[in-house]
């Protein structure tokens, strides 16, 4: 998984809901280790005509959390 740690990411990632402390752990169950892979995964998940939802997996208090959103 990749932590939102600093500023920078955080504000990137805020619009999906994602907060600084949080662990991403996957994307449309595709497994990311940085913030790169976030938006690698997120780019993948978009360029699928067929894809109509975005599905991220992260860590926040201990607990696994799934945000889901519509793609448009």
């Amino acid at each position: 998984g990749f932590l939102i740690q600093n500023i920078a990411s955080a504000k990137l990632t805020e619009s999906f809901g994602i907060k600084k402390g949080d662990i991403v752990k996957s994307v449309n169950g595709y497994p990311v280790n940085s913030l790169l892979g976030i938006y690698r995964a997120y780019e993948n998940v978009a360029s699928n005509k067929g894809a109509r939802l975005l599905s991220i997996d992260i860590a926040r208090d201990g607990k696994i959390k799934t945000l889901v959103y519509k793609i448009k």
